[in-house]
This record gives structure tokens, sequence and C-alpha cells, in this order.
């Protein structure tokens, strides 16, 4: 700005100026969440959406509506395929003698205890502690409810296609055990 000549200098500082009328449209734009920094990486793998997602309902006031219902269906599919890779990696560790357990089986069995098990508060409640503790969210009092109502939406969702979460559970670990996914080196 110091090297631009005095007219050229208004310009700028016009077509940039933040004034009533950005500040409206920034109002009108949709909420987005409020995410941890160690959340937002570049070196962002698939083995770490369950922690975004369990992330993001740090903000329960993001989990309304159309987002409430987008983040149930991404949380319950994350904790699906959380499931396979855990299956996998564990088959693998007890066929090679060790026996390791992974920081994302605590994860898993929250996801695992809110969408698909039968309901149990108490093993709810800490399951989804632990959750928190381990990722270090900083969950609101208010995201248990948000988290709850997520949990009511993808039962819901999940009875008009007549399936029972423990059915779809019982299914993915079936498939999952009957057809086991293989790595292989390039």
């Amino acid at each position: 700005m110091l090297e631009l000549s005095d007219a050229d200098r208004q310009s700028v500082e016009n077509e940039f100026a933040f004034g009533p009328l950005a500040f409206q449209n920034l109002m009108r734009m949709a909420p987005q969440p409020t995410y941890e920094a160690r959340l937002n990486q570049l070196d962002f793998s698939a083995s770490q959406v369950h922690k975004t997602l369990l992330g993001i309902a740090a903000d329960a006031s993001f989990l309304k509506g159309d987002r409430l219902t987008a983040w149930c269906l991404d949380a319950a599919t994350a904790a699906l395929a959380l499931q396979s890779m855990n299956w996998r990696f564990q088959l693998d560790m007890l066929a090679s003698g060790r026996a390791i357990v992974m920081p994302e089986v605590w994860y898993l069995d929250a996801m695992q205890a809110l969408f698909f098990r039968p309901d149990d508060e108490d093993a709810l409640s800490e399951a989804l502690g632990r959750a928190n503790e381990m990722g270090q969210f900083q969950w609101l009092p208010d995201t248990y409810d948000a988290l709850l109502a997520a949990r009511d939406q993808y039962h819901a969702l999940l009875a008009q296609l007549g399936l029972h979460p423990v059915t779809l559970w019982q299914i993915a670990e079936f498939f999952d055990q009957t057809h086991p996914a293989t790595m292989r080196k390039a």
C-alpha cells in the first residue's frame, strides 16, 4: 500500500472496504462450524473422518436441520468404515501374534454406542466421554443433546428404509467377515 499513488490507494481502500453491506452479506451466509486448528490439516486422510465429525459436534448450534441430517449420515457411515478398518487391522494383528488396541477403537466404541447399539444411556455417556477426552473436542453440555438428536434422526431415516440400526451393523459385520479386504503392495 505504501508504494501506491494516492489515487490507487484510495481505489484499493474503496474496493476492499468492510462496511455494512459486506457485513450483511456475511450474515446471510450459511453457518460454518468452528473447527479446532488440528482438525484442519492438509494431510487429512480417510482414517481421520470420524475425528473431524466428532469435532464438528462440539458446535451443537451448527447441528440443526439439514446439517444435522447430513452430519448423522456422514458420522454413521464413518463409523461403519472405521469398523471395517478395525476388523481388518485386528485380524492382521492376531494373525501376526501381536495385540494392539488402537485409539480409534475408543472412537469406534462411541460411534457404535451412538448409532448402532441398543439404547443404554450409561454406556453411551461413558463411551462419548472417553472419545471427547481422547479427541480433546471440548464438547459443551448441549453437545450431548445434539448427538442424541443426530442418533434419533439417523434411526428415523433407517426406519423409513425398513432397517434397524442393529441389523445394519450385523450386515456390515457379516459382509466384512465373509469378504475380507486384502492389502497388496504395488
